[in-house]
This record gives C-alpha cells, sequence and structure tokens, in this order.
C-alpha cells in the first residue's frame, strides 16, 4: 500500500509539472463532458445566428439519419415484345380475317364399308374434319369490355373412309355460316367468345361417282342453327386466336326422306387484326 501511494504521489506529480490533471478510470473529463457529442457538425467557432449554438441544433434536439431514398432501376427493352403500360387503351378487335381448322361428330351414318377383316366403316352426315376462312367484324365496344358484331365464314368439310389400297368413299360438303357474335373481356387481352346465327351446307357430294349414282336424288340442307362458346386470345397488336365448341342443328334432304346431319365439333382458329388495334 505504501508503494502504490507513493508511486501515485510520483505519477501525480510529474503530470502537474506537464501542465496535465489527472483524471480517475471511469470519470470524464470536465473539458470532453463540454464538448458537443456530434463531430460531424460541430465547429469551435460561434454560430452565425444568436440564441443558437454553433452545432445548429436547439438544445436537446437530437440528429436522426436520413431515410434512403428509393430509386427506380431502369428497364432494359426486349426487342419484339410489347409491355402495355397502365396508359395504354385496352386492345379491341375490330376487324379480323381468320383460317379455322376443326373436327366435328354425330350425324346420320348413310354409308357403310364392310372391309375384308371384318371391320366395318361409314360415313355420317354431320361427321368430318374442315378447313374454313371467315371474317369477325366487331364495330360495337360498350366500355372497352363488352364488344357486338358478326361472323362471316365459308368452308370445307369432309368425311372419308378407306374401303381398299388406293380407294376411298367420302362425304364432301362447303357450309356457309353467318353469326352474331360477342366478345367479353375478363383481362387485357382475353375475352370470353358466344356467337349463335345460321348455318348451310351446299355443294353436297357423295364420291366416287357410282357410289352418287346409287342414292336416288341428291342432298340438300336445310337452314339449321349453330351456338358455339370458347375464347379469344388478342395478345399482339396484330395477331389472334379462337378456341371453341360448336354445336350445328342441321339436316339433310333426300328425295323424301330428312336425315339428321347435326355435329358437335371443336374449332381453332388464326386471326389477323385489320388495320392493327391499339
Amino acid at each position: 500500500m505504501k508503494v502504490a501511494r507513493l508511486l501515485g504521489l510520483w505519477l501525480g506529480g510529474s503530470l502537474a509539472t506537464l501542465g496535465l490533471t489527472p483524471t480517475a478510470y471511469g470519470q470524464t473529463d470536465p473539458a470532453e463532458a463540454a464538448r458537443p457529442s456530434d463531430d460531424l457538425d460541430w465547429h469551435p467557432s460561434q454560430s452565425p445566428v444568436p440564441g443558437k449554438p454553433a452545432n445548429g441544433r436547439a438544445p436537446g434536439e437530437t440528429m436522426r439519419p436520413l431515410a434512403p431514398t428509393p430509386t427506380a432501376s431502369p428497364v432494359a427493352p426486349v426487342p419484339g415484345l410489347l409491355i402495355a403500360t397502365p396508359g395504354d387503351p385496352p386492345r379491341r378487335p375490330l376487324v379480323s380475317g381468320y383460317l379455322m381448322f376443326g373436327a366435328a361428330f354425330g350425324g346420320t351414318e348413310i354409308v357403310e364399308a364392310q372391309l375384308s377383316n371384318g371391320e366395318g366403316r361409314t360415313l355420317a352426315t354431320g361427321r368430318g374434319y374442315g378447313l374454313s376462312l371467315g371474317a369477325l367484324l366487331m364495330p360495337l365496344w360498350f366500355e372497352d369490355r363488352i364488344g357486338l358484331g358478326v361472323r362471316l365464314e365459308a368452308g370445307f368439310k369432309r368425311d372419308s373412309i378407306d374401303v381398299s389400297e388406293g380407294d376411298s368413299l367420302a362425304l364432301n360438303r362447303f357450309p356457309v355460316l353467318a353469326l352474331v357474335s360477342t366478345l367479353t373481356r375478363v383481362s387485357g387481352s382475353l375475352f370470353i367468345l358466344a356467337e349463335g346465327g345460321i348455318d348451310k351446307d351446299t355443294g353436297i357430294d357423295l364420291s366416287p361417282s357410282a357410289l352418287r349414282q346409287m342414292l336416288p336424288d341428291s342432298f340438300h340442307s336445310s337452314l339449321g342453327v349453330v351456338g358455339q362458346a370458347g375464347i379469344f386470345f388478342h395478345e399482339t397488336s396484330n395477331l389472334g386466336l379462337d378456341l371453341y365448341l360448336r354445336y350445328v342443328h342441321l339436316s339433310y334432304q333426300v328425295a323424301a326422306h330428312s336425315l339428321d346431319a347435326s355435329s358437335v365439333g371443336a374449332y381453332l382458329g388464326f386471326h389477323v387484326i385489320l388495320p392493327p388495334s391499339s
């Protein structure tokens, strides 16, 4: 204890000689306590504003860090990609021409062929695969959500069976349709399609000619009723497609007989919008 006391007296004298004041461990130097805690904006000069300290803050006021300002990252444009913005008007297919493929089933079996292996095959008045050209006109739109127009279509439909190598029997016809069409928007590019109208098959013919000559008279089509529903997808400014199910209620007359030619089919159409919509 005497040695520690002597060392303390010696250190205290030495510090006094150097003009320094000893400070006990854990205590704060009074000069340091008077210094503002924020070294970033403290300046020893007098504040230019009367009544305000040199560090620019009122008594008791503390500094708060500034929140970072969010910045939007630029999006690099992708060639060929159309990006809709909130200010863009919704696309409306006003006029389009299309190519349609499909297949239908149903009707009355009018020809049955018995193959050498015992298998039987038939031709039916409602059955066949088809290819059509048409136009979809949608001049009326209500709040860019519901469109009203017409569809006009003419195509070729064929049902055929192979009876032997190189020989086949076929039923050919050319359907003509006129429909009232509605499109209801469910999203920016997707519509619900609903249509109804009339259908008449023209140029009904059996081949080969020997098969046609077996009938007492040629086929004649009544005026049929058509209903169809599906979706219409309009992604780009000038291209679209539709996919739908179609029901046709129709009959054929041959001599004094009436044959059911009704059918149910699935169809896919590829559209070119004219002019390109916005």
